[in-house]
């Protein structure tokens, strides 16, 4: 009765441990290897998020996970501030602990790459602050804090349903493999 608990958690920590493995492999190639075409080479990862810090700067994608499947992202815009589109379709100046609270992450990341660099978009601030306190049609897959971010950086209303297809749009518009590394906030 015990043995198919037993070879479930054997299973589960040999999943675990190819996990590690993968991240700490894509760690060491991150400052020798380039993609040709520009690619997210790391998620953010609660688990195994590696030892790099890096210190948002304004412009910057935060983001932190929610359930497990989703990340919440923002726009760090000042220190110890971040823009966010709300689930009810405000848009809102928060703390890092306030953008975190109430989903399941723990950690902020910030979007950079491979020399653990934030990614930031010139005007992407100013366009953060102007669209402070409008309220949205919060949609999950049509207009979601994916589609606000990209309208920060780029100026342009572009709808994202994953994480991963706005990530594919990022590396393409910074030329760059990106990463996500754990925020120093105070």
């Amino acid at each position: 009765m015990a043995l198919p608990w037993i070879l479930a958690a054997l299973a589960g920590g040999l999943v675990a441990a190819d996990y590690k493995r993968g991240r700490e492999q894509a760690r060491q190639r991150r400052y020798h290897e380039r993609s040709r075409s520009p690619q997210l080479k790391l998620r953010p990862s609660e688990w195994d998020e590696g030892k790099a810090r890096v210190d948002p700067q304004p412009g910057s994608l935060v983001a932190c996970h929610v359930y497990g499947a989703v990340e919440h992202v923002g726009v760090w815009v000042a220190r110890d501030q971040i823009v966010e589109l709300h689930g009810s379709g405000l848009v809102r100046v928060v703390s890092p602990r306030r953008f975190i609270q109430g989903r399941t992450g723990r950690k902020l990341f910030v979007c950079v790459d491979r020399h653990h660099r934030p990614l930031v978009v010139p005007g992407s601030v100013e366009r953060a602050a102007a669209a402070l306190y409008q309220c949205r049609e919060y949609d999950l897959l049509r207009d979601n804090c994916y589609r606000f971010v990209w309208y920060c950086l780029t100026g342009e209303q572009r709808s994202f349903d994953t994480f991963g297809g706005l990530n594919r749009a990022l590396a393409k518009l910074h030329h760059s493999d990106l990463y996500w590394d754990a925020a120093r906030t105070d």
